[in-house]
């Protein structure tokens, strides 16, 4: 449920920010205007986090120790995984540069 609001969420968000970009693009712009719609887009993103927040904290409650411990050595093994790969892509596209050369 909560993965479905925020899918809707981000697409709202998305609409807001882009109707912001396009009245920006108008000649005559209405400053008060402008900053409503700024505050706007910045309370629905503060909304979210806070969402996002709140289910993450409603998760971890349910959990027992073991159940986050194991959650914690996932999250770090896969962000070692990817450290990995970025470091594997970095130095590839450093010996690129040199064959370029």
């Amino acid at each position: 449920m909560f993965q479905e609001a925020n899918i809707r969420a981000n697409a709202d968000l998305k609409i807001q920010e882009m109707k912001l970009k396009s009245y920006i693009k108008k000649d005559n712009i209405d400053r008060k205007k402008m900053e409503k719609m700024i505050r706007d887009i910045a309370k629905f993103k503060t909304d979210m986090q806070i969402d996002r927040m709140n289910y993450l904290l409603d998760v971890r409650n349910v959990l027992t120790p073991e159940q986050i411990k194991k959650i914690e050595a996932l999250k770090k093994e896969k962000r070692q995984k990817w450290m990995k790969k970025r470091k594997a892509r970095s130095s590839e596209r450093r010996y690129d540069r040199k064959q370029r050369y």
